[in-house]
């Protein structure tokens, strides 16, 4: 089995999982889209359009994420962390193909 494009902690698979039950689903699409001043944000949803061509599958016990067939070479190295600081919690993208990010923080250049 190859290596997926994103790695995924621990910490994000255990949010993952309790999400699906809050939710009611286990499958979350990841990827990115057209915004701010930067260029792209990224994203997490919960997936309704089912899997795509050349979409990629990353799964986990009963969690899959799915990672947009358009996005992955984007994404490609990036490690998806779930952060508690006792403040505040996140899902956060350490991607190493970024060249910025907006001062607001709601988008990165890539």
């Amino acid at each position: 089995m190859g290596r997926n494009c994103i790695e995924v902690t621990d910490g994000a698979w255990a949010h993952f999982e309790r999400l699906s039950h809050s939710i009611d689903s286990n499958r979350s699409r990841v990827g990115l889209k057209p915004s701010g001043c930067s260029g792209f944000k990224y994203l997490i949803e919960v997936d309704t359009e089912g899997t795509q061509p050349g979409d990629e599958l990353i799964e986990h016990g009963e969690v899959t994420l799915i990672v947009d067939a358009k996005a992955i070479m984007k994404l490609l190295g990036t490690k998806l962390d779930y952060t508690d600081n006792g403040f505040e919690t996140k899902l956060e993208f350490d991607n190493p193909q970024e060249r910025g990010r907006c001062g607001c923080g709601e988008s990165v250049a890539l």
